[in-house]
């Protein structure tokens, strides 16, 4: 990975964070994991497919416990092995109890 694509891809996460609606949960605030494993999606199946993916409303609404398993279990990007590590990622800080 290049320092200049994931310096873009943290920026394309913090932009979708200040874009927070009223409904979101906690102002899509996220954990270190959390972030973390969005920033290592985003950069594999490209920012606007991830952000256009109909499963991140379940981050911006606070189902986390449901998207790590969209993480786990989705077969858009990534081998098997590395979508269980992302996925164990995002809930490792904590915070991934759906509402």
């Amino acid at each position: 990975l290049s320092k200049a694509d994931i310096i873009e891809n943290v920026e394309a996460i913090q932009r979708w964070q200040g874009r927070a609606k009223s409904t979101d949960h906690n102002n899509r605030k996220l954990t270190k994991g959390m972030f973390i494993a969005m920033v290592d999606i985003a950069y594999n199946m490209g920012y606007p497919t991830f952000i256009n993916e109909p499963q991140i409303t379940n981050i911006e609404e606070g189902r986390f416990k449901t998207a790590q398993d969209w993480i786990r279990n989705t077969l858009i990007w990534g081998h098997l092995e590395r979508k269980v590590k992302t996925a164990n990622l995002f809930c490792k800080y904590g915070g991934c109890i759906d509402n």
